[in-house]
C-alpha cells in the first residue's frame, strides 16, 4: 500500500530527497490507539501533520489550509481553506482526497475531515 507520504513531499523528505527529520516524527505510530492521548496532544499532532505535509502542497497552488477544530467525541477535524482555494472548483477534491487522506493516515484519532461550516459528510 502506498501511503500519502510517498505522494507528497513530507517533513521526512526535503526537495532533494534528503531526510530532514527522523521518519518516526512523520509516520503513524501503530501502537497509538484512539483515546490513548490527550486532546491537546492530538490537536498538536494534527497541526504538525498539516504544517509539514498538507499546507506546503496547498500553498504551492496559491491557497492555504488552516486547522480550525477537533471534536474528540466524533473524531471530526474541521479545516478552512483560503487564498486561491476559496473559489477553486478543485478545492473539494483537494479536501477529500489529499487533506483528508493524509490526516486520517497519520492521526488515528481522526475519523473524518470536513470544511468549516459544511455538513459532516462521512464518506
Amino acid at each position: 500500500r502506498i501511503g500519502p507520504a510517498i505522494v507528497l513531499r513530507s517533513c521526512c523528505t526535503g526537495a532533494g530527497g534528503t531526510s530532514s527529520q527522523s521518519p518516526s516524527s512523520c509516520s503513524a505510530d501503530p501502537a497509538l490507539k484512539p483515546g490513548s492521548r490527550s486532546v491537546a496532544e492530538v490537536e498538536a499532532h494534527i497541526q504538525q501533520v498539516m504544517d509539514d505535509m498538507v499546507a506546503p502542497s496547498v500553498r504551492a497552488d496559491g491557497g492555504d489550509v488552516h486547522f480550525e477544530s477537533f471534536e474528540p467525541e466524533s473524531g471530526v477535524v474541521a479545516v478552512s481553506l483560503s487564498g486561491a482555494c476559496i473559489n477553486c472548483s478543485s478545492s473539494t477534491v483537494t479536501l477529500r482526497f489529499m487533506i483528508k487522506n493524509v490526516i486520517l493516515h497519520y492521526v488515528p484519532e481522526v475519523t473524518n475531515v470536513v470544511r468549516l461550516g459544511e455538513e459532516d459528510d462521512a464518506d
